[in-house]
């Protein structure tokens, strides 16, 4: 069986859920994330919230903002 490769769409910035989130999946699905995405309100800066606990984690994935309002 293939293995699964993953995006991640969080609203990462209102919450730690998010953030407890992808350090949890920095450690379990590292090799098979191609990047994250951001949405809801404000998703630039969410973007860069995410990008910045990515480096933290040492992680070097693609970040990409989505749109802030449906």
């Amino acid at each position: 069986m293939p293995i699964e490769k993953f995006i991640i769409d969080t609203d990462i910035g209102d919450d730690i859920d998010d953030a407890y989130a992808l350090v949890y999946l920095s450690q379990e699905i590292r090799d098979h994330t191609l990047g994250v995405t951001t949405v809801f309100k404000n998703a630039k800066q969410r973007a860069k919230i995410a990008a910045h606990l990515l480096r933290l984690l040492d992680w070097e994935i693609p970040v990409a903002a989505g749109e802030s309002h449906p």
